[in-house]
């Protein structure tokens, strides 16, 4: 799964911002920055990746890069390769921009439904 976690903060960087698992941002984080999250979906070697893009009262920025997150991921997925597997990842159900004045934070956020191979199962096909 290390592996997986490594091939997944890769691809959240190509955006060009900071990247972060949930719970390891640490306080005074600067923004933007993307912070990403990795739960199992109910099915075998199948995950559900929430990607989040935090903006600090920069509103107009979060619709432009929602358009950015889904441009690196097409609609038909994509193959992701790691050691020990790869992953098929593709967009989920829900994307959204949003806004939290409360906080003066906007964010776009990237639903992914990632489902797994190992590469013993590579080798079989």
């Amino acid at each position: 799964m290390k592996a997986l976690r490594q091939a997944l903060q890769t691809f959240w960087s190509q955006l060009g911002l900071p990247v972060r698992a949930a719970g390891q941002l640490p306080p005074g984080t600067k923004m933007p920055c993307i912070v990403w999250d990795m739960t199992p979906a109910g099915l075998p070697d199948v995950l559900d990746v929430t990607a989040t893009c935090w903006f600090r009262e920069n509103h107009g920025a979060c619709a432009d890069m929602l358009s950015r997150m889904r441009a690196l991921l097409p609609e038909g997925g994509l193959l992701l390769r790691f050691p020990g597997g790869m992953a098929v990842c593709f967009r989920g159900a829900s994307e959204r921009a949003e806004d939290r004045q409360d906080a003066r934070l906007c964010g776009a956020t990237l639903h992914m439904e990632v489902h797994l191979y190992a590469e013993e199962e590579l080798d079989e096909c």
